[in-house]
């Protein structure tokens, strides 16, 4: 049996936004800018658009929401617990590994400008670079 899958947004293609919004925390949902760049990247919550240098990037929605949790967090520090409470609800030592490899694929889709927004802090979670 797998652990409950919290959902961070509303899917764009469900109609179900009762549970979504009892499943999020709120301050996901609706919290700051619609809209992030960094760089050459650019994140639209509204619209689960990512584009790099312009051009459309196709992100998991899992991927989706681990780019746009770093990046609300303004240069902060997103740390691994954190991230996978958020996503997962819970902290294990295979919530780690599974959370690097998401960051590992979704930093594959961004290509060298768009990797280049997502910093590593070695032992802490993840940040969006300055740029």
């Amino acid at each position: 049996m797998q652990p409950p899958s919290p959902r961070l947004f509303p899917h764009p293609s469900s109609g179900d936004d009762e549970r979504t919004t009892r499943d999020a925390p709120p301050r996901l949902l609706h919290s700051g800018p619609s809209v992030i760049h960094a760089g050459d990247l650019s994140i639209d919550r509204d619209r689960y658009q990512v584009t790099v240098r312009g051009g459309a990037v196709r992100l998991t929605y899992l991927e989706f929401n681990v780019l746009w949790l770093i990046a609300e967090l303004d240069g902060r520090v997103a740390t691994y617990e954190a991230l996978a409470d958020a996503l997962w609800g819970e902290r294990t030592s295979r919530t780690r590994r599974r959370l690097a490899v998401v960051v590992s694929r979704m930093r594959s889709k961004l290509g060298e400008p768009g990797a280049a927004c997502v910093d590593t802090v070695t032992r802490v979670g993840y940040r969006l670079a300055a740029g």
